[in-house]
């Protein structure tokens, strides 16, 4: 009989702080969801919409249990940035590349 195959995506929470003052540094952090990772832990990618496109901020290494930071020195000018987390697809990661939806990180002169 056929078969199906089922790509459930990866997914994350992700916190920090609304509002980081220009020339500091804005700490993130999550945990992934959904149970299983690697001993290895599972590589996360911090992501800010800037000028048009997502460009990488941060790519870290979860811990065993799934937990993840990375900090960013703020070095563009204030604004609103949006920000999420992009899980690629790991061979030792049994879930589907996956988004967060976004945030806004507010950055103040």
């Amino acid at each position: 009989s056929p078969h199906a195959t089922l790509l459930v995506p990866a997914s994350s929470t992700l916190d920090f702080g609304r509002t980081v003052t220009f020339g500091h540094f804005a700490q993130f952090a999550g945990t992934l969801l959904g149970g299983h990772v690697p001993r290895t832990g599972a590589i996360v990618v911090v992501e800010a919409f800037d000028r048009g496109q997502w460009r990488t901020i941060a790519t870290v290494r979860t811990d065993r249990r799934g937990r993840w930071s990375a900090r960013y020195a703020i070095s563009g000018g204030a604004g609103r940035y949006p920000i999420r987390v992009r899980i690629p697809r790991q061979s030792s990661y049994p879930w589907a590349a996956g988004l967060t939806a976004a945030r806004t990180l507010v950055v103040a002169p």
